[in-house]
């Protein structure tokens, strides 16, 4: 998770000519956000279903738990991403306000 921060604080630090508080700027940002949280999911999900394969031994009980991640998955995967986005893409955007102040990136 540190990574994802450090990542998008990056991003924002360095395109402070992008990231700005206009309408064009929020928007380049949140779908610079979109496209990287899309990704983060994806991590999301192969660590969730590697844990819960490592943890369980026996088929039956492996096979009951993997249904109910699956469906509790698909109930908190929209929740998740749109918190993400949000909280990133606020991230991106001051993270680009401070390096503008700072003079740093492009």
């Amino acid at each position: 998770m540190i990574w994802n921060y450090i990542m998008h604080i990056l991003i924002g630090v360095l395109g402070t000519t992008f990231f700005q508080f206009t309408p064009k700027g929020i928007a380049f940002a949140v779908i610079l956000t979109v496209a990287t949280q899309g990704v983060d999911l994806i991590r999301v999900y192969r660590d969730k279903y590697a844990k819960i394969e490592k943890e369980a031994m026996r088929d039956k009980l492996r096979t009951a738990k993997l249904e109910a991640f699956k469906r509790e998955f698909k109930e908190e995967l929209p929740k998740l991403y749109l918190k993400n986005v949000g909280i990133f893409t606020l991230v991106v955007i001051f993270a680009a306000e401070i390096g503008r102040y700072y003079r740093i990136g492009v």
